[in-house]
């Protein structure tokens, strides 16, 4: 059987993990074909590269314009390039892994559907969670009503990100570049994983998420330099009936690496995600029995993208698609209509944070708050916290 030839578009950033695991994959089943990335030879894998022959193209366009072709293009370059590399794709017959977010016009992602349905080819999108074996055994179960209809669920995430963070690139924080609308916030880039599970879990088909009816936000901004949101309170309805809340925020004073920790409440048992390392989500049934969801596999980009190249071979779907993150972006655009309040400089701390080393603006007191919203599932506003 012959190897699918597979091009990256981006190899810093985010695109760096796919770049490692390509070049230090033994016998793959795979050939990688090309790399597109304008920046290329800034990228410390440069030289090696080149060494093996792998050409090098400034955009997946040079690429298919040089002859070149590809079974299936991954792309982890910025969010505003998303939309024309996967058509790029899809025109020249390539299947696609692209990275979340995918884009942050709705209207985009349903001309991506569309053209999609027309190629007859797959794009699948890079939220990993939801290609952990651990999530796909929870889903089923769910599916199943191992632990009947589901009441609530919500979850919090509160990863501090400083200085570095936000200069890494030209559109971290920002609404638009280059005439793309990438809505830049934690809720569509940095935890959008968390809320897309939620709403993957509750979804009634293995490739789909529950639809979304209304969305009621709080949002703030406390970093003055950038143009968008970095803390927000949400609370979702469902069209199952199903309240998911969710609460998420940068300028809060922890390290990037705090876990996310939530609770999915059903008729017959509650679900704790999060509570421990060694595992993702455990259950505790209403009767005293317990059971632990620990098959969790790699969340990096090995179990996507292998999994894709599965979907390569046996044309069966991949379980993350344009259609199953739609109602994600549905929610990320709902709560953009709300204002977005900024914090005043008075109320604003800006130090370096000694658990990630680097100078950061935080809002002393909203972690706090934001963790009681929490457990009393209200908005801030509901229970008297204002900034």
């Amino acid at each position: 059987m012959k190897k699918p030839l597979v091009l990256l578009a981006g190899i810093g950033g985010y695109g760096r993990n796919y770049l490692n695991e390509f070049l230090a994959a033994k016998d793959p089943p795979f050939v990688f074909s090309g790399a597109a990335d304008p920046f290329a030879a800034n990228s410390p894998k440069f030289a090696e590269i080149k060494e093996r022959g792998i050409p090098v193209f400034n955009s997946p366009d040079e690429y298919y314009a040089s002859g070149g072709r590809s079974d299936l293009l991954v792309i982890a370059s910025p969010i505003h390039t998303h939309y024309s590399y996967i058509m790029t794709g899809f025109k020249n017959g390539s299947n696609v892994l692209c990275e979340k977010p995918v884009t942050g016009n709705l209207e985009r992602l349903d001309d991506l559907i569309a053209n999609e349905k027309k190629s007859g080819l797959f794009c699948a999108i890079g939220f990993q969670a939801c290609y952990a074996p651990d999530t796909l055994a929870l889903k089923k179960d769910i599916m199943d009503g191992l632990f009947g209809r589901p009441l609530g669920f919500k979850a919090i995430h509160l990863p501090g990100r400083g200085d570095s963070y936000y200069s890494r690139n030209n559109w971290a924080g920002r609404l638009a570049v280059e005439g793309e609308t990438i809505l830049d916030s934690p809720l569509n880039n940095a935890c959008s994983h968390d809320l897309q599970l939620m709403l993957f879990l509750l979804g009634n088909e293995t490739d789909r998420s529950v639809e979304v009816a209304s969305v009621e936000a709080e949002l703030w901004q406390a970093r003055p330099d950038i143009e968008n949101f970095d803390a927000v309170s949400m609370r979702i309805d469902t069209r199952a009936g199903i309240h998911i809340y969710f609460y998420t925020a940068h300028c809060v004073n922890t390290p990037p690496g705090s876990n996310v920790t939530g609770e999915f409440k059903f008729e017959k048992a509650l679900i704790r995600w999060g509570e421990n390392p060694e595992y993702n989500f455990k259950v505790y049934f209403n009767d005293g029995r317990e059971k632990i969801y620990s098959e969790q596999g790699s969340t990096n980009v090995e179990k996507k993208f292998y999994d894709s190249l599965e979907s390569l071979n046996t044309g069966k779907p991949p379980v993350c698609t344009l259609r199953t993150v739609r109602d994600h972006l549905r929610c990320v655009a709902k709560a953009q209509k709300f204002p977005i309040k900024k914090i005043s400089a008075e109320k604003l701390k800006y130090e370096k944070n000694t658990k990630i080393d680097d100078p950061m603006y935080y809002v002393p007191g909203l972690a706090e708050a934001f963790i009681k919203s929490y457990s009393e599932n209200a908005l801030p506003s509901e229970i008297g916290f204002e900034f």
